[in-house]
């Protein structure tokens, strides 16, 4: 059986502010799934509760994967040890000898482009970019078949985000690694996943779903970008981001066709709940 994430009729409050309403999704090994929406939508509620850090209190998240590693906004690394030595953390933590896991931390910080000269120095030495590259190896020397993403690249400049994105289809090329990520950058939601869900409302449930055929390691930027226009111009994604009405102009016949694995995606009214049988699975 194909392990999965799975969420159903999942709601949550802080005191008396319900800030999700009956989520649905599920994500199985090997897909990418992105939730994207306005500041303040519940994302990184509905991430925390997934990893864990908040307890479900409606609804129910099963989690079917053996191993789960969480990418935060921030990369978190401890100032006082070399960039290899945060990478190995996790290792650490799980009890695996020094020698093994150097070797393992090091090939993965080579994979992720650090040097033994970045490996070698401590996290106020390194850029931004190579910051974000040493936490991401850190997540991924864990071997986790679900990785959790946090906007772990919102702050990073364009040509250092798609370096980034790059390194993470490169590892879900090689084995079946599901993600769930969330991100307020539109475009980079078509570019890596396989659905877009939109969270909007107040509470938030979800809007829009977007299901994208083209795998994500055949997608070039045009398509990228007429794919988020095609997205953006749907009536409910633009309510949800506050987005004035679309002004349509006319087509031009010089443009591109790039009709391959474009989709419009749906409108979520509804959500049809699976019976609540079984066991909450905790994460």
């Amino acid at each position: 059986m194909t392990p999965s994430l799975r969420i159903e009729a999942l709601s949550h409050a802080f005191g008396p502010r319900t800030v999700l309403e009956n989520i649905d999704l599920a994500l199985p090994a090997g897909r990418t799934l992105a939730l994207v929406g306005p500041s303040g939508s519940g994302k990184s509620t509905l991430l925390h509760l997934c990893a864990g850090l908040l307890a479900v209190r409606e609804g129910r998240i099963a989690n079917g994967f053996a191993r789960t590693a969480m990418l935060f906004q921030q990369p978190h690394l401890l100032p006082w040890k070399s960039a290899l030595d945060n990478i190995a953390l996790g290792l650490k933590a799980q009890g695996m000898r020094r020698a093994e896991r150097m070797v393992a931390a090091r090939a993965m910080g080579r994979a992720m482009g650090l040097d033994e000269l970045a490996l070698a120095q401590f996290p106020p030495q390194l850029s931004g970019g190579m910051q974000s590259r040493a936490a991401l190896a850190r997540a991924l020397v864990l071997q986790p078949d679900l990785l959790l993403l946090d906007e772990p690249f919102s702050a990073l400049d364009i040509g250092m985000k798609q370096q980034m994105h790059r390194l993470l289809l490169a590892e879900q090329a090689r084995r079946p690694l599901a993600v769930l990520m969330i991100t307020h950058d539109v475009m980079e939601a078509v570019a890596l996943a396989d659905t877009v869900l939109v969270l909007a409302g107040a509470p938030a449930s979800v809007r829009w779903r977007l299901d994208l055929a083209l795998p994500a390691a055949e997608r070039g930027d045009a398509w990228v970008h007429h794919q988020t226009a095609l997205l953006l111009a749907q009536a409910p994604v633009r309510q949800a981001f506050d987005l004035p009405p679309l002004v349509v102009a006319a087509p031009s016949l010089s443009e591109p066709r790039l009709e391959q694995g474009l989709s419009v995606g749906r409108a979520v009214a509804a959500m049809q709940h699976a019976p609540r049988d079984g066991c909450e699975v905790v994460l």
